[in-house]
């Protein structure tokens, strides 16, 4: 019978079964936004007939579905994808990044869609509407979607830095 000591296996050491038991840097934060991710998707699924701002004006019908349909694979991959830890998910969190930044890149750039959508928030409540400031409400629209790109980004930076989380074999 051939039947080696635990100890004498050369990946068996202490330090190298202590590394092997451990889970990645990163582990717990990289699975939390994996949830949200998967979340996000769900949220898309729910509004898929929402219509949506897009070439200077609110779109809804097939081309709010194809949106929110594109929206919900990229939020779904990047779920999947990270919370399995494989390679493909590391590098569809940055082409999910680049989509979703060209979207809102899309948005700031159409002030015409951004007023259409101002417009159909403020339905129901024109009595209100003379007292806002919608210029206001448009710069505050363009700047939240830029900062959600930065911040796509700024999770993007952080799944490079954190890449050894990821599974070569995979």
């Amino acid at each position: 019978m051939s039947h080696q000591e635990p100890a004498s296996r050369p990946d068996a050491s202490p330090a190298n079964v202590d590394v092997l038991a451990r889970p990645p840097k990163g582990h717990l934060t990289l699975r939390i936004a994996a949830v949200l991710f998967i979340v996000s998707a769900a949220f898309e699924v729910f509004s898929l007939t929402s219509p949506v701002p897009l070439f200077g004006a609110m779109r809804d019908g097939g081309v709010a579905v194809l949106v929110h349909l594109l929206d919900t694979a990229l939020f779904a991959g990047m779920g999947v994808g990270i919370f399995t830890r494989q390679r493909w998910g590391y590098l569809w969190v940055f082409a999910a990044t680049a989509v979703y930044s060209l979207e809102k890149v899309l948005y700031v750039l159409d002030r015409r869609a951004r007023e259409a959508e101002i417009a159909q928030s403020l339905r129901g409540l024109e009595e209100f509407a003379a007292y806002i400031d919608k210029d206001a409400v448009q710069r505050l629209a363009a700047l939240t979607a830029l900062l959600f790109v930065f911040s796509a980004w700024g999770f993007a930076g952080y799944v490079y830095a954190r890449r050894a989380y990821f599974r070569a074999d995979s």
